[in-house]
């Protein structure tokens, strides 16, 4: 989200979280198969949190699903996070360490988004729902982050569900269902004709390790949609499939259900 300019599955285990970013994910490389048309995740509202964030820091800590592409830098994300949120019509552009892009961010705050007026004018620290779609484009990842609602943790489930229109829109669906209620669309160049390439579901943190970041533990479900008449399979994940950095936990059982990934930051709880 916001800094990130390719999907988790190029992370490497850092001695920090900062360039690159820390992750506990379950990944499951699809390779464009044509029997899938979209993904699925239930991401639980639990607590997290990214620690001291500010303007001039943008920490962040998030649960989500991330859809790659035919290249691993066009892809869509969607889940919650905690962390700066910019005021809505932000637009930036600037280089990352060790990074060979440039990176341009637009921040958009839908409509019920339900921003304070802190929020609206000058940013904030807050636990949000988002989705995001990156397209690298001549050397510059273009990103465009849609705030879709702050709330609170509240434990219940939100469902998100990242589908391909086949009414002729030419676009990806973006639909949140559960704690709340959302349609987007996205416009993501896709090469791979109408499939996801990989699918990437966890944890990512973006700020210093330490202390001040914390993730209570979760299980998050992982599902791939077949269209049009969309039926929904449920993956068999296995430890082969993870990526879990120093200071998280996670791990894939499929049980008691299959497309079951769980991860934390167990040395650091929010509650």
């Amino acid at each position: 989200m916001g800094v990130s300019d390719a999907t988790p599955a190029l992370a490497q285990t850092p001695s920090n979280c900062i360039n690159p970013h820390c992750y506990s994910l379950s990944e499951f490389n699809l390779r464009g198969n044509a029997t899938y048309n979209g993904v699925h995740a239930t991401i639980p509202l639990t607590w997290i949190e990214s620690g001291a964030s500010s303007v001039s820091t943008d920490y962040h800590i998030s649960n989500e699903i991330w859809m790659g592409l035919s290249s691993a830098d066009n892809y869509i994300e969607a889940g919650v996070a905690d962390g700066y949120v910019p005021p809505p019509n932000t637009s930036s552009c600037y280089k990352v360490i060790n990074d060979p892009h440039t990176q341009c961010n637009d921040w958009i705050y839908e409509s019920g988004s339900n921003g304070s007026s802190t929020c609206l004018t000058s940013g904030c620290g807050a636990y949000f729902l988002f989705w995001a779609d990156h397209h690298l484009l001549n050397g510059t990842v273009y990103s465009y982050n849609h705030v879709v609602r702050f709330l609170s943790p509240t434990g219940g489930d939100e469902f998100v569900d990242i589908l391909w229109n086949w009414a002729g829109d030419n676009n990806w669906d973006i639909n949140f269902t559960g704690a709340y209620a959302y349609r987007g669309a996205s416009g993501q160049d896709d090469s791979a004709g109408h499939h996801p390439y990989d699918v990437t579901m966890g944890g990512e943190l973006f700020a210093p390790a330490s202390n001040t970041s914390c993730a209570d533990p979760v299980t998050d479900q992982m599902g791939f949609w077949s269209g049009p008449g969309w039926t929904i399979n449920w993956p068999s994940l296995e430890s082969s499939n993870n990526h879990v950095d120093s200071g998280f936990s996670g791990g894939s059982d499929n049980s008691p259900r299959d497309g079951d990934f769980t991860w934390s930051m167990p040395s650091y709880h929010c509650t």
